[in-house]
């Protein structure tokens, strides 16, 4: 019995050891879980559009995606037309914002959910003027919107859910040449239209109650023509967001009375319903 009580013992006190190395080597401190505060922002891979496409040969495409609020770094803008097209899943206030080294555009500034496109000119004012100066505020006659140069920007977002960013930028080698008879909702840019030499009819329809506005805008960013300006938010005498109409537009080689022909895509800002219709012919001067 002596033995076995001193074997028992034994093991007991192996066993309080082992507890006392463990309770030494952990320090006693208890395990601390760390929780991220802000969501990570997923970014893919620049990607250049393929060259067998109609609607995007000559282009390059880049998407981004993330959650929350973010600022998107380094993204470089070619001369041309910029479309960034979005998506949104949300409750509270959605805002994407370029940021450039003399002007900030403000690309969408929506609330909930959204799906949209925008188109803004990229031109670079020397381009436009040898005067840099002169170039840019010729440019910024010629344009609804800030002024936007090919170059480095940031862009931000400021968003309470997913979001998604869509860039497509660049000169298309080409377009469709009217009739063009296109019809959607909300903000959207239909690309691309070619206008030769003469007056061109473009009637357009809005079932909307805020905002309805639609502009040309030259392939090349040189150029951005307002057809419509509906806005109740920033034109507090507009009483209704509803439009049915037809803008008469001049394309001639002669600037300075029309708008030059060649390649434009057609953005449209709206909060309803849309159609646009223009006839295949026109009244050549």
């Amino acid at each position: 019995m002596g033995k076995k009580v001193k074997l028992i013992l034994g093991i007991t006190g192996l066993i309080i050891l082992i507890l006392i190395v463990r309770s030494v080597t952990s320090g006693g401190e208890e395990e601390v879980v760390v929780k991220e505060e802000f969501p990570l922002v997923e970014i893919s891979s620049p990607t250049k559009a393929s060259s067998d496409s109609d609607s995007t040969e000559g282009l390059t495409s880049e998407s981004y995606s993330g959650s929350g609020d973010t600022t998107l770094k380094d993204v470089i803008l070619n001369s041309g037309v910029l479309i960034i097209s979005s998506a949104h899943e949300g409750s509270k206030d959605f805002k994407v914002s370029l940021v450039g080294e003399d002007a900030t555009q403000v690309s969408f500034e929506e609330t909930g959910n959204f799906t949209g496109s925008v188109a803004h000119s990229v031109y670079k004012a020397s381009d436009f003027s040898g005067d840099p100066g002169e170039g840019k505020q010729g440019l910024s006659e010629e344009s609804i919107f800030e002024l936007l140069q090919p170059g480095t920007v940031s862009i931000d977002v400021v968003a309470d859910g997913t979001w998604s960013i869509d860039l497509l930028q660049g000169i298309p080698p080409g377009g469709q040449q009217p009739p063009v008879d296109w019809q959607s909702s909300g903000q959207g840019v239909v690309k691309w239209i070619e206008f030769e030499k003469g007056n061109f009819k473009i009637s357009m329809e809005h079932t909307g109650e805020k905002v309805f506005q639609a502009y040309l805008l030259k392939s090349d960013g040189s150029h951005t023509e307002m057809m419509v300006d509906v806005d109740m938010a920033s034109n507090p005498s507009v009483v209704d967001g509803r439009w049915s109409g037809a803008e008469l537009i001049n394309f001639s080689p002669d600037y300075v009375f029309g708008v030059e022909p060649g390649l434009y895509a057609l953005a449209i800002v709206a909060d309803g319903e849309w159609t646009v219709t223009i006839p295949a012919t026109s009244t050549r001067k």
